[in-house]
């Protein structure tokens, strides 16, 4: 039996941030059924209010805006 990977993301409130990543992480769940995806939504002030690097901490993977990349190279994220 295959070990169960539960990933934890988090995206920004909007369409744009969660709809995709939802829709595609379904797909990639019934192609790999041992991986579950768990996402969380913050708006996209409060991206700017919570370092990147902290989130990098708490998350597998973060779905973010283009403005918040190079914080997140800078700081290790």
């Amino acid at each position: 039996m295959m070990e169960r990977i539960c990933l934890k993301g988090i995206t920004w409130d909007h369409p744009r941030g969660f709809e995709s990543i939802e829709a595609v992480s379904g797909v990639f769940s019934k192609n790999h059924e041992n991986v579950e995806f768990s996402w969380d939504v913050r708006s996209l002030k409060d991206f700017g209010d919570y370092p990147v690097t902290l989130l990098a901490k708490e998350y597998d993977l973060i779905m973010l805006d283009h403005p918040h990349i190079g914080s997140a190279v800078e700081g290790g994220a």
